[in-house]
């Protein structure tokens, strides 16, 4: 979890997800949504990115899902 101030706010915030569970998944996702940050990143495992993905946007979270070396990433739009 990263967190760098920006005037009043905070620029972006990482959820890194380093067990492959939907439960770790979508508690990660929550706090995403509670964050009041520009950037939403959610950082899972490679074979993890595609619920991560799910998850978001099924919760209506815009942000990016990246693999842990941060080599692949993808885009979510908010439902």
């Amino acid at each position: 979890m990263s967190r760098k101030p920006v005037g009043g706010g905070f620029l972006k915030k990482i959820e890194i997800v380093k067990t492959g569970g939907r439960t770790e998944i979508v508690a990660a996702a929550n706090r995403l949504m509670a964050s009041r940050a520009k950037h939403l990143i959610m950082q899972v495992q490679t074979k993890d990115m595609v619920m991560a993905r799910t998850v978001m946007q099924k919760m209506g979270i815009a942000g990016t899902v990246k693999n842990m070396t941060g080599t692949k990433s993808s885009t979510v739009k908010a439902a």
